[in-house]
């Protein structure tokens, strides 16, 4: 396993560090978080560099407050005159342009609108990148990704019928003809394709789940997801007001449909989505945070800010 070395500022990247660090710690990972793992009385700048040093990934937690931070930018530069590889996390606030300053490889990292997202698109990539090319398929125990429990974009909701760990071709190949008709069947294979990172095959079995089922509300929401990875956000916005059609007091597909909104740079209408979904869901943290991000693109800065420390206190942000 790779080690991992997590720079962030702790003025508004702390809880995402920190929840990254847990996860890979558990993972077997040798991460290291520098509030975790600097003991009193140590010398702080030496043993940062240490940990630089002995990395073999430099994970930069690009949030607003660490592109303006003085300790981020040294460590940055540690990093950089080691020759390690750096992989820029950056928060969907952030423009590329604002890494591009510090001399980063931007085709490296990914771009997150939570700390949940960023852990499984970290996780496939580390895989890939460190651990092997054949991955299996995931494992999951219930019904509701616990990580995920609205179900936010990118993060499929997973079913239990994918089962346990095994071959990972087992959960790709088309269902058995005893399940041809079963759309549970069918979407399930597609929630094993996103995981591989094979988005545009799932949009097939999620097409197929609801040829079967048109009122399949998961299967609207995981191709949303898909289409989302892939950039295809009209058709994101699509899936979700079929979804909003099923349940129009979905919070999520409105949060989802909000956020397409965004990429296209239709701020407002992100906004009147996001408003939904908090008027359905006041502690939706997500919605507060994507309503801040949009708020702030329209520079309505004291808004945002407002928001932004509302979702801070549910956990997002």
């Amino acid at each position: 396993m790779p080690s991992i070395f997590i720079s962030f500022s702790t003025a508004d990247g702390g809880d995402i560090a920190e929840h990254d660090y847990r996860h890979y710690k558990k993972k077997g990972y040798d991460a290291f978080y520098s509030t975790e793992e600097i003991p009193y009385g140590h010398k702080w700048r030496e043993e940062i560099k240490k940990h630089i040093e002995e990395c073999d990934v430099f994970l930069l937690i690009a949030t607003y407050e660490a592109l303006g931070s003085k300790e981020v930018a040294k460590e940055i530069e540690e990093a950089k005159r080691l020759g390690k590889l750096i992989i820029p996390c950056r928060a969907n606030d952030i423009d590329w342009s604002d890494l591009e300053k510090l001399g980063i490889d931007l085709a490296q990292g990914p771009e997150f609108d939570s700390k949940y997202e960023l852990v499984r698109k970290l996780e496939s990539q580390l895989r890939r990148q460190f651990v092997s090319t054949s991955v299996d398929a995931p494992q999951k125990d219930s019904g509701t990704d616990p990580r995920n429990p609205y179900n936010d974009l990118t993060i499929p909701h997973y079913n239990p019928y994918l089962g346990k760990k095994n071959d990972s071709s087992q959960h790709i190949q088309k269902p058995a003809q005893t399940y041809a008709d079963d759309a549970v069947a069918w979407r399930n294979k597609g929630v094993a394709l996103i995981d591989l990172d094979r988005d545009e095959e799932a949009t097939k079995y999620f097409d197929k789940a609801l040829e079967i089922d048109p009122n399949y509300l998961s299967a609207w929401m995981d191709k949303a997801g898909a289409l989302t990875k892939l950039g295809r956000f009209e058709e994101v916005i699509e899936c979700c007001s079929k979804a909003l059609e099923i349940n129009s007091d979905y919070a999520p597909a409105w949060n989802n449909k909000g956020v397409a909104l965004y990429k296209l740079a239709r701020f407002e209408e992100a906004i009147t989505c996001y408003d939904k979904a908090i008027k359905i869901d006041p502690k939706y943290a997500g919605a507060l945070h994507n309503k801040s991000v949009a708020l702030k693109k329209l520079g309505r800065f004291e808004e945002a800010r407002a928001y932004h420390d509302a979702s801070k206190i549910l956990g997002q942000g």
